[in-house]
């Protein structure tokens, strides 16, 4: 967790035992390179806040919706963040900003969607 994941990269390059020889600086998943960077505390603070606690949140505003589009907003909440937590698997978004854009605009979309007293 000490932020220098390129360095690794770059000397397994040098002897011939990296995958690639291109210079990449952050691990092609947000786990990984969450972990390589800042270590187990940075790893658990990012999964509890990117994807833990908007999935706890969406699913108990699924299960409270008393109005079925607040039911549909919550579901897409949750099935946005699933996805997003799905590719994270095998790309960094963090990296990337417009997809960032996209999954903070979906997740504020949903959030706004959500909410059981706009549809009273």
């Amino acid at each position: 967790g000490v932020g220098n994941f390129w360095l690794g990269v770059e000397k397994l390059a040098a002897i011939d035992e990296a995958l690639s020889k291109r210079r990449f600086d952050h691990a092609h998943s947000i786990y990984f390179d969450t972990l390589a960077t800042t270590g187990a505390p940075g790893f658990l603070a990012m999964l509890f806040g990117v994807i833990l606690l908007p999935l706890r949140f969406f699913w108990r505003r699924l299960g409270n919706a008393t109005s079925a589009t607040a039911r549909c907003f919550a579901l897409a909440g949750v099935v946005h963040t699933a996805a997003f937590a799905v590719f994270g698997l095998t790309e960094t978004w963090f990296a990337r900003m417009p997809l960032v854009d996209l999954a903070a605009f979906g997740l504020a979309l949903c959030l706004a969607g959500s909410d059981d007293k706009r549809f009273e």
